[in-house]
């Protein structure tokens, strides 16, 4: 008796455990995907990305997805909305023939051009690169742009332009891996946004058999200048050699200034003033669209500006 007693609380206590963590996930609310894309992979891409922003959140840690069809608010409580644009969804024949022609001599063991013989490795590795050249044949790139609203606050936590390129069996194939990873790092940039949750946590929960991007330096290490304005466009004085890419998405501050104790840098505070995204990255400069203003102020030269 005394064992089926323990038994039944091992249970009821593993019961109570699973309810609490579930209880604790945090509810999303993924609002209809707007497609502008003219290409016509654009729709396909839309209901890949809608399909994959939903398993993505739906086996993470820490959310639970909520789709909604008509755009209004869901019966349950939804602390934060995803709302998406789908930008462009171009495919193209990945076949590098040039490329082909450099792996061909290596796949088949002759010589280098240094004379020397071609290894075992640098063979197998010619034959895998030809390999997935041909099981691959297509190349998409989609370009997404989201935004995640805080529902309490109408405060936007997330902005940013995801732009991904991925190989695939068919032109399908293809956009979908683009959409799946984009829908891992939409996944991984609103845990650093909303309150620090650990991406590692996450990592082995949501969809991860598709190469994924090295993410993005931290704030601290890029540092810009607002050089100029042009209405909805701002000019910074770092380009190229800074490592800032088209897409990224930078912060707006000022006020900046570093809290030291002890002589080290312990913290950074500054005012936000609003948000950006890179469109183009030049050799001593970039151009960002701005993307959200805060209200009550404006950007002005000299602002500081750091990676989101």
């Amino acid at each position: 008796m005394k064992k089926i007693f323990s038994m039944f609380a091992i249970m009821l206590a593993f019961f109570c455990a699973t309810i609490s963590a579930e209880a604790a996930k945090i509810n999303v609310n993924l609002m209809p995907i707007e497609n502008v894309a003219a290409e016509e992979m654009g729709v396909t891409a839309t209901a890949f990305m809608r399909s994959h922003i939903s398993n993505t959140f739906k086996n993470s840690a820490n959310y639970s997805i909520f789709l909604n069809e008509a755009g209004q608010a869901t019966s349950v409580e939804t602390q934060y909305s995803i709302l998406g644009i789908l930008n462009s969804a171009e495919v193209t024949k990945s076949k590098d023939k040039k490329r082909m022609l450099e792996l061909l001599p290596i796949a088949l063991g002759n010589e280098a051009e240094d004379g020397k013989a071609v290894s075992e490795e640098e063979r197998n590795a010619a034959k895998k690169e030809l390999k997935d050249m041909s099981d691959n044949p297509f190349r998409a790139t989609v370009a997404f742009e989201v935004n995640v609203k805080a529902n309490t606050s109408d405060e936007i936590v997330l902005a940013k332009t995801f732009t991904e390129t991925q190989s695939g069996k068919t032109e399908s194939d293809a956009v979908s891996n683009a959409c799946k990873v984009i829908s891992v790092n939409i996944l991984k940039e609103l845990n650093n946004s909303i309150n620090g949750i650990s991406n590692t946590e996450e990592t082995s929960a949501v969809e991860s058999d598709v190469t994924e991007k090295e993410p993005l330096k931290e704030t601290t290490d890029f540092s810009a200048k607002v050089a100029d304005m042009y209405e909805s466009e701002i000019y910074i004085d770092k380009g190229t050699a800074s490592g800032l890419k088209v897409g990224d998405t930078v912060v707006i501050v000022r006020n900046a200034r570093n809290i030291i104790v002890g002589g080290k840098i312990v913290d950074r505070k500054f005012e936000e003033v609003g948000k950006a995204v890179v469109k183009k990255v030049e050799d001593g400069y970039s151009v960002c669209e701005i993307l959200t203003i805060k209200e009550g102020t404006e950007v002005k030269k000299g602002d500081d500006v750091r990676l989101s």
